[in-house]
Order: C-alpha cells, then structure tokens, then sequence
C-alpha cells in the first residue's frame, strides 16, 4: 500500500477509536508490545497491521474486561482502562520481557532520538537455534538471492572476496558478469576497505544504491557497526542500507541498531537510515516475475522501517 507509507497506526487508530472506540482500539507502541506479549503475536507499526492487530486487541479486551472493571473500580470503557494498563505495564511497571524492548529517549542538538542498553538476557531460550543450525548455508542463499535481486533488475553487484565464490556457485551464469572484481568508488583507503566488507552492495555507474548486511550470528551488531562506520567515514553518502536477517531475529536487531552508538551518529540515528529485511521477503522478492523491468524501489515495499515505529 504506496499511499500508507509513513502513515502509521499511532497516527490512524486514535481517529478511528474517536469514531468508534467499541470497533477500534488505539494502537500505539506500548498496546503493540502488550498485545504482543500477552498472545505471542508480532503485530508491527505499519498500518497494514492495524486490522488483525486490533482483532487480537479486542479479543483479548473482551477476556479482561471483567477483571480490569473489577479490579480498578473505575466506570471506563474496558478498551479505555486497557489502554491505561498498557501504559501501566510497560511504561511503569516495565514488566521484564515488555519493558525491555522500550527505549530511553535522548536529546541531541537538534532531535530526539530513541536509544536502548540491551539486555542479552532478554531473548528467548532458543531463539537463535534456527540460525545458528543451518548457518553458513542459509546465509549464502539470502547473500546471494539479494545479489540476484539486483542483478536481475541491472545493478552491478558487489560481495566481500572471501565470499565470492560461494555466493557465485548459487547465480545463473548469465548474471555472474554483472558481479565486481574491484570497486569503482573514488574514496580513501579506509572507506574503500570498509565498504568492501559489506555483504552485498548494489551499484549504478559509479555510485552505490543500496546497501544489505545478512545477520545470522547472536551478537547481531558486527553488520551494524559497519554501516556505522561507513556514515561516519562518509556523512554526505547518499544509499539505504538494510539489513537481514531471520524474523524471529527482527526484535534483537532493533534493540541493537537502538543501542547509543548507533542512535548518537553526527547524521542521524542509524534506525532512521536503515531497515529491516525478513529472510523470507528476500525470498519473496527473488520469485518476483518480471524483476528486469523493476527498480530498486522494489524493497521499499518489503522493508520493515525502524523510523516508522520509534519517531
């Protein structure tokens, strides 16, 4: 949905709940993490989200009216004192695994920005199981399906040499040409040499348009940290930059691009300039008919924007 973009359900929900708060519930980041929690779903800020989002919110209001009524002694609306309870429970009681994916607003010369201190026992038991087991395999296949992608639609493609061959052996032969030996950036050293290191890179002429780093590991941050270090070397570089990884990853990968070194950057925070990819919409978009006649924008529409659900 083109026309929704940056038009969230933090913004639409209280609209609709004016109208009909008994039809709609307002849905903003801390009933999105309560919802979430209490019927372990993983609703997201987009307001393509909003429907069944508030089809679990108020099927799970309509369980607890009862108690919060009686409990509260308060003549409210249920939707109205779940409301509060939200507010209660992650901003108050920060109650341990919905109060840890909050962050702490920080003020800077000239915003605000979210920051947040990771608690690495915060994550499931498990969680990092599924990656963990089929890595290096599942790895090269997102590496080398997003050099695809690009390839298809007529970028040049750029991948770490150590990587090369892998990620070759998975290409149609009739794209391989379109892979890089060397870089054709006009850049110092140590800007070159960081760029090199970046999982795959899509470039038009001599300049790059996108950038994707593939996280599989449970330290998460070692991709952000080069993206970082590529806006510090370059503030001026005009590429968007995302990074992929498993969706059940997709809650680590934001604590981490919150934490202060990535949200206190002289240009910006990174959770503004990078997004999240879910393996399975690389894939998605590999199967896409007729890449050749589409254009980077492409991504735009599978992208899971950080900036949409902190600002």
């Amino acid at each position: 949905m083109q026309y929704t973009k940056g038009f969230q359900t933090g913004q639409m929900s209280p609209i609709l709940n004016a109208i009909s708060p008994d039809c709609f519930l307002i849905i903003n980041n801390k009933s999105r993490k309560v919802i979430n929690y209490l019927t372990d779903s993983n609703f997201k800020q987009p307001l393509t989200s909003y429907a069944a989002a508030n089809e679990a919110g108020r099927a799970l209001v309509a369980q607890l009216s009862s108690f919060m009524q009686e409990t509260t002694k308060i003549d409210a609306r249920p939707s109205d004192l779940f409301d509060i309870y939200c507010h209660w429970l992650v901003a108050i009681k920060k109650h341990g695994g919905v109060s840890a994916v909050v962050g702490k607003k920080i003020k800077t010369e000239n915003s605000e920005v979210i920051v947040t201190v990771p608690d690495d026992t915060v994550e499931k038991a498990g969680s990092t199981s599924t990656a963990d087991a089929t890595e290096p395999r599942q790895s090269y296949r997102i590496q080398a399906a997003l050099a695809h992608i690009g390839a298809k639609m007529g970028f040049r493609i750029w991948v770490p040499r150590n990587d090369r061959q892998n990620i070759l052996a998975l290409i149609p032969v009739d794209k391989r040409g379109l892979f890089l030996d060397e870089l054709p950036l006009n850049y110092d050293d140590v800007t070159i040499r960081t760029i090199e290191q970046i999982d795959v890179i899509w470039l038009k002429n001599r300049s790059m348009a996108r950038a994707f780093e593939v996280e599989h590991t449970t330290a998460i941050y070692s991709g952000l940290l080069r993206m970082a270090d590529l806006l510090a070397l370059q503030p001026n570089m005009d590429i968007r930059l995302h990074i992929a990884a498993p969706t059940d990853r997709r809650e680590k990968v934001r604590q981490e691009i919150l934490r202060p070194t990535f949200s206190l950057l002289e240009r910006g925070p990174l959770y503004r300039m990078c997004s999240f990819l879910s393996y399975s919409a690389v894939e998605e978009m590999n199967s896409l008919p007729h890449l050749e006649h589409m254009n980077g924008s492409i991504v735009d529409k599978y992208e899971d924007a950080f900036a949409d659900e902190e600002d």
